[in-house]
C-alpha cells in the first residue's frame, strides 16, 4: 500500500499518495512526480476589498488610501496626477480598494449622484500591473456591483478611453446592476 502525506496550505489540504517527494516552504509545496516532472501548489494571498472615504479615516485606511494614490500615479500618465489626487482626496468620493497584505492591488474610485435618479460615475480604476491578468480587476469590480445593488443604483458612468472628456454610459437597467 502506497504512502500517504497531508499537508496544510491556507485554507486548503494536499494530499500526496505514493512515491512522490515534496517539499513544503510556507504557502507552497512543491513535488516531484517521476516521470512527469514537478508539480508546484500554492495558497492565495489573502485579500480584503474595503471602501474608503479621506474624511473619515483611521491609521490603516490612511495608509490604504496613499496606497491607491501610489497605485494609480504608478499606472497613469505623469499629467493626470492633479486630476488623480483630486478625486482620491475628495470627500464626496469613494476609493474602493483591494488589499493583499494590507497593500493595494487594485483601487476604483467613484462618486455617488443623487439627481434625478440614483447613479454612480467612476472617476479611476487601476489595477497593479505585477498583479493584471489574476481576476483582481473582476473580483473589485463584482463587489463594486454588489454594493451599487444594495443602494438602487440603476445607472453607471465610466471614464472611456485615455480622453478625460470621452465618458461611457456603462449600464442602465441591465443585467449588470440585477444580479
Amino acid at each position: 500500500m502506497a504512502s500517504s502525506s497531508t499537508i496544510a496550505i491556507g485554507n486548503c489540504s494536499v494530499e500526496i499518495s505514493g512515491d512522490i517527494d515534496y517539499e513544503k516552504n510556507g504557502r507552497r509545496v512543491s513535488f516531484s512526480i517521476p516521470g512527469l516532472g514537478t508539480v508546484r501548489v500554492s495558497a492565495a494571498a489573502p485579500t480584503s476589498i474595503v471602501p474608503l472615504n479621506p474624511v473619515a479615516l483611521d491609521t490603516t485606511g490612511q495608509q490604504l488610501l496613499g496606497d491607491a494614490l501610489d497605485l494609480y500615479t504608478g499606472e497613469f500618465s505623469t499629467s493626470c496626477r492633479a486630476y488623480i489626487s483630486g478625486c482620491v482626496k475628495d470627500g464626496k468620493n469613494v476609493t474602493l480598494v483591494l488589499a493583499e497584505h494590507q497593500h493595494v492591488v487594485a483601487a476604483m474610485t467613484y462618486q455617488i449622484s443623487f439627481s434625478d435618479e440614483l447613479c454612480a460615475v467612476v472617476l479611476l480604476s487601476a489595477v497593479r500591473s505585477s498583479h493584471q491578468r489574476k481576476g483582481l480587476g473582476t473580483r473589485l469590480c463584482i463587489e463594486f456591483q454588489r454594493r451599487l445593488c444594495d443602494i438602487g443604483v440603476s445607472t453607471v458612468y465610466c471614464f472611456a478611453g485615455r480622453d478625460l472628456n470621452r465618458w461611457l454610459m456603462v449600464a442602465r437597467n441591465q443585467s449588470f446592476l440585477n444580479r
